[in-house]
Order: structure tokens, then sequence, then C-alpha cells
């Protein structure tokens, strides 16, 4: 396993968008995780990081021959969202559909928990979510906090499954969303074993 570390701050975009980022090297690999993030008041922007970035990560995989590609969006993600965050994490979706990865999976998670920096936003909105939540489903609820190791779990378990022809029988090409419920079952079926 390799792990490129790419400057962002350095990348040409234009470039990139057209296809010629010779100077960089990234190796081919079956699966681009593409997992970053921020929120308002860190550094950089929700149009910047939770898009720019990502699909600049993206563009790079799939020109050097990356056939798959994993994204961390949000539950209400929508390219017409008012919130900015759900906007740019929706466009982001988009963006990864058009270029046509042999397997995209989106994770649609809800607030994720397990953080060693907690915001205040979420030491003061995740209890009142929990609430909300139990009341709309439990953990199969679209706004129930998904621990972050059990979206980490999920998705190297679809990456093993691949790369070992699927053993469970569900073959998938193209797009597949995973959902909080899908999370909290994925949560549910592990802690069975």
């Amino acid at each position: 396993m390799s792990y490129p570390i790419i400057d962002f701050e350095a990348l040409d975009f234009e470039a990139i968008g057209h296809g010629s980022c010779d100077e960089l090297f990234l190796p081919t690999c079956d699966w681009i995780c593409l997992c970053l993030g921020t929120h308002s008041g860190k550094q950089g922007s929700y149009e910047q990081v939770d898009y720019g970035y990502t699909i600049a990560a993206a563009k790079l995989a799939r020109g050097a021959g990356t056939p798959n590609a994993m994204l961390i969006s949000s539950t209400l993600a929508s390219a017409q969202s008012l919130s900015p965050y759900l906007r740019w994490k929706g466009k982001a979706e988009q963006a990864l559909e058009a270029l046509q990865f042999e397997k995209l999976a989106i994770f649609r998670p809800g607030p994720l928990l397990g953080r060693i920096e907690v915001r205040l936003s979420e030491r003061l909105g995740n209890p009142l979510l929990k609430l909300l939540a139990a009341m709309m489903g439990g953990k199969r609820s679209p706004i129930a906090p998904v621990d972050g190791s059990d979206l980490a779990s999920l998705m190297a378990r679809q990456i093993t499954e691949d790369a070992t022809e699927n053993t469970s029988g569900e073959d998938w090409q193209g797009l597949k969303r995973f959902y909080a419920g899908d999370i909290a079952s994925s949560d549910l079926a592990r802690q069975e074993k």
C-alpha cells in the first residue's frame, strides 16, 4: 500500500483539468478513498477543500488508471442545497460521477463522531441530533451521528470484498450509495460476530 503526498496548494488545477499533470507521480491502485472535508471557520473553503481538492485528487487517480473511487459525502448532500456545505458535497458527487469510475461508492453518513478535535457545534448539536434520530428511526435515521470507525470499517470491507472477488455474492458496477442505515447495519453486523 502506498501513501503519496500531494501538496494541493502547489497544484496547477488548470493542468489537471486538461489531463497534463506529468510532473506528479501517482501510482495506479484499485481504489482511491476521498475523505477530505472542512468546516466553516477552518482554513480553506467548502468549495476549495470538499470540492476542489477532492475532485483534483480524483482526476489524478483516474488519469493514473485507478478504476474505482470512494467518497465520504454527507447525508443531505445536494448540488441544489441552500447550505454551502451540502451544496459543495453534492457538486463533488456529480463531478465524480462524470469521471466514470468503474465503481463509485458514495458514503452519506450523518455527522461523524470520534474526531480528536471536537467542534463546539458538534459538542452542542450531537446530543440533540441523537435525541431527534432516536425519534426518527434510531441509528438508521439519516441525521443519526455515525462513528467514524464504523464508516471506515464499512469502506475497508467494500475494498476487501472487491479484492477477494466479492465472496458475498453481490457484485456491482457503476454507482452505489451507502446511507446512515447501511453504516448502522454494518456496525450491528460487526458487533454480532
